[in-house]
């Protein structure tokens, strides 16, 4: 068993946590600690050329070119996209309403997005062909909503041509033994927001 050491943001917020939900009467001895430093690597955005690769590559058939096109036209995180309801959704005001927990607290926060025409003809074609009133993005399998989708953008990045972006190490399992492997890095949904964002 691997053990890993807590950063020095992570022993603070332990501290602050202590001190501000169970009361104890500590002070925190890492509020004065110098920070170490930090080489922020370069984001990887996609080209224009390679976004309408990945739309053209999505199944139209599921849901992923739904749930692209739903980051693209609200900058949505993944996790907020999955949580759309329907009631979430208002087609007479053409409006999208996203929930956030990104604030400090850390509560579900509402974010009033518009809903452009693109973003209308999804939706409204997803609420067309529902089966069920609750979530936007339901998983029949589960009865449910979907809760992740990690291989979903590796997979159309596959499809749609475009090289991985990077590697990176993964736990494995071989021959009945865990390993750590290269894999390769493909873009996921953040970078879509990346995108919008430049």
């Amino acid at each position: 068993m691997t053990r890993k050491l807590l950063t020095v943001r992570e022993l603070a917020a332990l501290f602050n946590f202590a001190r501000n939900r169970l009361k104890f009467e500590i002070p925190n001895p890492c509020r004065d600690l110098d920070k170490m430093p930090h080489s922020p690597r370069l984001k990887r955005v996609p080209s224009q050329d390679e976004i309408i690769r990945l739309i053209l590559a999505a199944d139209p058939e599921t849901d992923e070119q739904d749930i692209v096109m739903c980051i693209l036209h609200t900058l949505a995180r993944i996790d907020e996209v999955l949580r759309l309801r329907w009631e979430d959704v208002n087609f007479d005001r053409r409006t999208v309403t996203l929930w956030t927990r990104k604030r400090k607290d850390g509560a579900y926060e509402p974010d009033v997005q518009p809903m452009n025409e693109d973003l209308y003809e999804v939706l409204w074609s997803r609420w067309e062909g529902r089966k069920q009133d609750k979530w936007v993005f339901y998983n029949e399998d589960t009865q449910d909503r979907f809760y992740h989708r990690p291989r979903m953008m590796a997979s159309i990045c596959k499809r749609a041509g475009i090289p991985p972006v990077g590697s990176g190490r993964r736990k494995k399992r071989i021959k009945k033994a865990m390993k750590v492997v290269d894999v390769p890095l493909y873009y996921g949904f953040h970078s879509l927001r990346h995108f919008m964002a430049s």
